[in-house]
């Protein structure tokens, strides 16, 4: 064993302990990993360190991903540990930050993520900080509040006119206080959730909580009489809220945002450059980290401090070059890159490129491989763990628990691995392109979609379903059968296979499109590809697709249908009649009459235009 080995297995039980890293479960090939990432922090061993993550291993990461799936599947994954961390951990939602494209990324304000995205974040810190709106208004409103007396107020209110309503003092009080503390938890809220937290802002607001809980002003104010015998009584109470707030406005030191002499626009920019400056873990895509390189890091007098550490989720899908620009920003000392080479490789079109190397695994050195997957039933991860990673990669207790297994869909077809053959269909290219398509397929992914859909809502359970195929025309016309169908739900996915690089999913249905005498299968030998389609679902995969043309290929799909066979999971669609029923209906729809002629063995057990009662449409 390596002195750099026992030092990182010395430094793992240490870690457990300083690092509190039990509460995570880590297994120990995880454990090491994260040793010598953290002896990389320290600056203990060398400064770039790569982990081997296969699919479902568990690699927890932070900041830049090759993909928008990617970063947003790790910028949840953060979120969930900061939400499930207790309060006394010091981790905080406002100390993380994600940025990228918008749109692309499909981040509204109802998303879950848009606590954390850039953004929203700045949007939301823009109200704070408006002129004679804001926060520091709110607050000066509070204190004038309760600092001039009551009477007059209601002095005030009288010389208004004669038909001035004047409450009693008692309600006064309250509905004043509560129109007042309105906006101030408002504002509370977001700075609490979105202003990077410092030493001081803690402390304030920890002050606050300790001394007086203002959701209990308005009924503390009420509650004290206005008789001569009480006055002291409400001097007191009075004091007591006014000395908080002004400790807040004395203590908190926010930037003046707020300035009469600052645009919209402008504020806006400063809070994203503040924020950026100040977040301790910025999240996104590597391509969106050049915005960094135009932020100034590191300012002594703003007790500023660069970024040091690096790390890269599904680094095996970049280009080297393409590393060097988060890698080249200033103050990047260590690099830690996560990724599967057994998956999806960076994209390089030349061959001349490719044939140099173009594309190779950046900075390739020694590897922590995750050895337990934590995501796919054991039916599910066999094929893939045997033909990809050599065995060396074991199922994790959770998924071979019988609580792990969920039966969805009723019959063996439906079980948690299957590959359903659909021999009738033809692989057709789009009017304008050169990528192919399947309607037949696409009839029986629609229909196993439907049923799922049906079964979740009778059942009244959550689950989350993609649709995966290799080829962009198959996953559009997919998208244009199912259109709108199921944007009130959340969990219907349909993405071409390198859209799917990153994510899981409850079940995942592969359409592998072809369909030729010739076995010809184009891309589909591509064994990353292959291997990323076939590890993205947790509890279901189901192939569909035509037997007879993947057996013919001299490719690894010929192995995927004779294991398949092996192992009692291959499936003709004609056993299930509401399946075979959606086939036949498209093929009517096509008018294709000599590819019904070649269909007799499907069952057509309803007429086209009368449908069963069964729950189960054709």
């Amino acid at each position: 064993m390596s002195s750099s080995s026992q030092l990182s297995q010395r430094f793992a039980a240490r870690s457990v302990v300083d690092l509190n890293l039990e509460k995570y479960m880590l297994n120990n090939s995880q454990l090491n990993a994260v040793a010598d990432c953290v002896l990389v922090s320290e600056k203990i061993s060398s400064p770039i360190k790569l982990i081997w993550g296969p699919p479902g291993t568990g690699h927890r990461t932070l900041t830049c991903a090759p993909t928008n799936t990617a970063v947003l599947e790790v910028a949840s994954r953060i979120v969930k540990l900061v939400h499930e961390s207790p309060a006394s951990s010091g981790q905080y939602l406002s100390d993380i930050v994600l940025f990228g494209n918008k749109k692309r990324m499909k981040i509204g304000e109802d998303h879950d993520l848009s606590v954390v995205f850039l953004s929203s974040r700045t949007e939301r810190l823009s109200q704070c900080f408006e002129s004679m709106k804001g926060w520091n208004h709110c607050l000066c409103s509070l204190i004038d509040f309760l600092e001039i007396p009551v009477t007059k107020k209601i002095q005030v209110m009288k010389m208004k006119g004669p038909n001035s309503v004047v409450l009693p003092l008692k309600e006064f009080v309250k509905d004043k206080c509560n129109e007042l503390l309105e906006d101030f938890y408002y504002f509370m809220e977001i700075l609490c959730t979105d202003f990077p937290r410092n030493s001081t802002m803690r402390q304030s607001f920890q002050y606050m909580n300790e001394d007086s809980d203002p959701l209990k002003w308005p009924d503390l104010l009420a509650s004290v009489h206005t008789d001569v015998c009480n006055k002291s009584k409400i001097r007191k109470a009075r004091l007591l809220c006014v000395q908080i707030l002004r400790y807040l406005k004395i203590n908190l030191k926010l930037p003046d945002w707020d300035r009469l002499s600052l645009s919209d626009d402008d504020r806006k920019r400063e809070i994203r450059v503040y924020l950026l400056q100040r977040t301790k873990c910025i999240l996104c895509p590597v391509s969106s980290s050049y915005v960094l390189h135009n932020v100034s890091m590191d300012d002594s007098s703003e007790c500023l401090k660069p970024l040091e550490l690096l790390v890269v989720d599904e680094a095996a899908q970049l280009k080297e070059c393409e590393t060097l620009i988060p890698m080249h920003l200033p103050g990047i000392k260590q690099a830690v890159f996560i990724g599967d080479e057994c998956q999806l490789p960076a994209l390089v079109k030349s061959k001349i490129s490719d044939n140099a190397d173009f594309g190779r695994i950046p900075w390739a050195t020694t590897k922590h491989l995750l050895n337990i997957q934590y995501r796919m039933r054991p039916e599910i991860s066999k094929f893939p763990v045997a033909s990809f990673y050599d065995g060396k990669i074991s199922d994790g207790p959770n998924v071979v628990s019988k609580n792990y297994k969920r039966n969805i869909l009723p019959g063996k077809m439906f079980g948690p691995y299957s590959f359903i053959n659909v021999d009738g269909g033809h692989e057709t290219t789009e009017k304008h392109g050169r990528s192919l398509k399947n309607t037949i397929e696409v009839a029986a992914v629609l229909w196993i979609v439907r049923r799922l859909f049906e079964e979740s809502v009778f059942l009244g359970s959550k689950l989350t379903v993609g649709v995966v195929s290799p080829y962009n025309a198959q996953v559009r016309a997919i998208q244009e059968k199912i259109g709108k169908t199921y944007d009130m739900y959340d969990g219907f996915f349909v993405k071409s296979v390198d859209g799917f690089q990153g994510a899981e999913e409850d079940v995942i249905i592969i359409s592998t499109v072809r369909s030729n005498r010739a076995g010809s299968v184009g891309f589909l030998t591509n064994l990353q590809r292959t291997n990323m389609a076939l590890t993205r679902a947790k509890h279901c995969l189901w192939i569909v697709g035509n037997g007879t043309t993947l057996s013919n290929s001299i490719s690894v799909w010929q192995k995927v249908v004779n294991d398949a066979k092996h192992r009692g999971c291959f499936f003709k669609a004609s056993e299930d009649k509401h399946l075979s029923n959606a086939i036949v209906n498209a093929v009517i729809e096509l008018d294709d009459a000599e590819n019904l002629v070649k269909m007799d063995s499907l069952q057509i057990t309803n007429p086209r235009f009368q449908r069963a009662g069964s729950r189960y449409r054709a």
